[in-house]
């Protein structure tokens, strides 16, 4: 056997998937706070063509997270939040791999035919969209459809953590009544009935080419 890469193992994950949006969530990112699970997929829902993928933010910051540096390095590109249906999204510039939601057809469809045995999707897929909207536009974004969620009230913070950074910094740092959302706008995954849209098994951090990891 031979290493396939993380955009291949997300491809033989969805061979399993038999729902409308599908989780992917790597095997070194955890989430250290709930989100707000069940309102992101509703808008998802109810907004097919406009919204493809939702990220959770993690605690390494991406340069894509900040408008102000997108302006700086693409030529005055804007990038500002939008609210949907009681949800903060931030339009991205890339696919990232790191933990989000999707549409499972746009990954069959459009991201994965585009990816290569070894890439990871956010260095081929991904940088072709950064380099199609820095070329055309904010309209060229709509082909990807593919936001971040930000907390109004913590608009820095973060759900998801490296687990590296977890083991370095020590729990302390990342107690969780100090990140995420209100405890009545919580849903973890496991505990509410949005999770049966999902594919609950087998994990697709879980469907990595063996032997070689991901």
């Amino acid at each position: 056997a031979s290493r396939n890469g993380f955009g291949w193992a997300v491809r033989a994950g969805l061979e399993h998937v038999r729902t409308e949006f599908v989780m992917v969530v790597q095997h070194d990112r955890c989430f250290i706070s709930p989100v707000p699970l069940n309102r992101v997929v509703a808008a998802m829902e109810c907004h097919p063509d406009a919204i493809k993928y939702v990220g959770f933010p993690v605690n390494n910051q991406s340069t894509y997270r900040n408008p102000e540096t997108v302006a700086a390095r693409h030529e005055g590109l804007q990038i500002s939040p939008r609210d949907v249906d009681g949800l903060r999204l931030l339009p991205l510039l890339m696919w990232y791999d790191s933990t989000h939601v999707a549409r499972a057809d746009f990954y069959r469809e459009v991201v994965l035919p585009r990816v290569k045995r070894g890439d990871f999707i956010e260095e081929s897929f991904g940088c072709e969209e950064v380099e199609d909207v820095s070329r055309n536009g904010m309209d060229a974004h709509r082909r990807y459809g593919n936001f971040m969620l930000l907390d109004p009230d913590r608009p820095r913070g973060y759900s998801v953590a490296h687990l590296e950074i977890l083991r370095s910094k020590g729990p302390e740092r990342h107690l969780k009544n100090s990140y995420g959302w209100p405890t009545s706008e919580l849903c973890r995954p496991r505990c509410h009935q949005t999770w049966r849209k999902f594919c609950p098994w087998p994990p697709l951090a879980a469907c990595r080419f063996r032997p070689g990891g991901s």
